[in-house]
């Protein structure tokens, strides 16, 4: 499926579609086995770690993949919440 037609069938915006396919992929959920072309419009193939594909048995990626450490920084920030000094009073 092109980001086009994930973010048609979601009803998203296609960075939205873009974010979440990387997540999958950084997670272990899904794999790329084919790369896309912008020429000839043809999309990325991906296949689902918890699926069997073309008779080899499933891998669930996503199993053995290390969680990631606990306070690291995002794009967001930090995961393990806000800093101290915004939580305490003026």
């Amino acid at each position: 499926m092109s980001l086009e037609d994930g973010a048609r069938t979601l009803r998203m915006g296609k960075e939205t579609v873009r974010r979440a396919q990387h997540e999958l992929e950084r997670k272990g959920f899904i794999v790329k086995i084919k790369e896309g072309q912008f020429y000839g419009r043809l999309a990325a193939e991906w296949r689902l770690t918890d699926c069997s594909f073309e008779g080899h048995p499933a891998t669930r990626d996503w199993q053995i993949k290390k969680p990631e450490k606990a306070g690291q920084k995002t794009k967001r920030g930090s995961e393990t919440g806000p800093s101290k000094w915004l939580m305490d009073p003026i």
